[in-house]
């Protein structure tokens, strides 16, 4: 009678300690936080968007003297510009440091590899596209230090009239610009971003 006492209160304290162990391994069964980019990997602080490269041959109905211009200011200036205020706005606070375009811009990193670029400005991770004369862009999350391609997308730019300016465009619509945003915050940081502001416009 003793042995059988002894023996239930040895599988009684083995229960316990399993279960102790288990609430004090983490969030899921592999003792990995839940969400977080990776297989454990250390969230990236630091982001720089890069002036995005290629070109898109002019369609038969817009003006060929400010095409080039109009596809060239899209790719350098406007998406990143506006990609960068979004993540600046909905990123976790404290979560990362993003170069200010205007920084981006002074470097002259047009043209170099989106790997040598962010060495250069001193980040752990870029953001660099590239447009497809098929009106494609192609966008790719890199690692600084690593070159692994953390995420990336292909997104259909649209063109149409603008009446504002009279003038034919490439835009991109705020919902592939809020996907993109969600991914590059959601793959650095492991934490969901801020909700999009309500009173974006397609651009």
């Amino acid at each position: 009678m003793g042995i059988a006492m002894r023996l239930c209160c040895f599988i009684v304290t083995g229960c316990l300690l399993a279960i102790i162990g288990c609430t004090n391994s983490g969030n899921s069964p592999n003792g990995k936080p839940d969400g977080k980019p990776g297989d454990g990997a250390k969230p990236i602080d630091s982001l720089a968007i890069l002036p995005f490269t290629g070109q898109m041959t002019k369609p038969d109905i817009a003006t060929a003297e400010t095409w080039p211009a109009t596809v060239r200011n899209l790719l350098e200036d406007i998406l990143p510009d506006l990609l960068t205020t979004d993540v600046v706005e909905q990123a976790p606070p404290h979560s990362m440091k993003v170069i200010a375009t205007e920084v981006v811009r002074e470097r002259k990193l047009t043209g170099k590899p989106a790997q040598q670029s962010g060495a250069e400005l001193k980040v752990g991770a870029v953001l660099a596209g590239k447009l497809a004369d098929d009106g494609q862009l192609s966008m790719q999350l890199l690692s600084v230090e690593s070159g692994e391609l953390l995420w990336g997308k292909t997104y259909s730019l649209s063109f149409g009239f603008s009446k504002d300016h009279g003038t034919w465009r490439l835009s991109m619509s705020d919902a592939d610009r809020t996907e993109i945003v969600r991914n590059v915050i959601f793959k650095l940081t492991g934490k969901e971003p801020a909700p999009a502001p309500s009173t974006n416009k397609e651009r």
